[in-house]
């Protein structure tokens, strides 16, 4: 029963899936290569620094988090849409905080082939490659 009224909803809204998806791949597109860009080359090597008044930490942090749960989400519909959704799912990741961040994110930055492709990038935009932890940039 559940998967025909899915199925149903699918069939009465595909102009809207159809919108929603070519719209995210499309700033997908623009924004992604643009965040890499402007990232500092030492963004996964720098360490955190608390500033501040209470309100703005905590406004801040409430903030990423949010806007990385939407990026997260987003990449995973990406991986079965079209678009770049390991890269969203990564920037989301890195705007979140959890238990074992930084193990996770050391896990995905450990992948040569992802550290090349994130370069690329920042190179085509004239930008230094990335600085990474273990000291491997290429």
């Amino acid at each position: 029963m559940t998967l025909h009224f899915l199925a149903n909803w699918i069939e009465a809204n595909i102009e809207l899936i159809l919108f929603t998806s070519v719209s995210i791949f499309v700033a997908s597109i623009i924004l992604i290569p643009l965040i890499i860009i402007y990232l500092p080359p030492n963004y996964f090597v720098q360490k955190s620094e608390k500033k501040g008044n209470v309100f703005y930490c905590w406004s801040k942090i409430i903030l990423k988090n949010i806007l990385g749960v939407i990026l997260i989400s987003i990449g995973l519909l990406m991986v079965v849409l079209p678009g770049p959704g390991i890269i969203m799912m990564i920037i989301g990741l890195m705007l979140v905080q959890f238990p074992g961040k930084r193990r996770l994110k050391n896990y995905f930055l450990g992948n040569q082939i992802l550290r090349k492709q994130l370069n690329w990038i920042r190179n085509k935009g004239n930008k230094d490659p990335f600085i990474f932890s273990s000291g491997k940039n290429r």
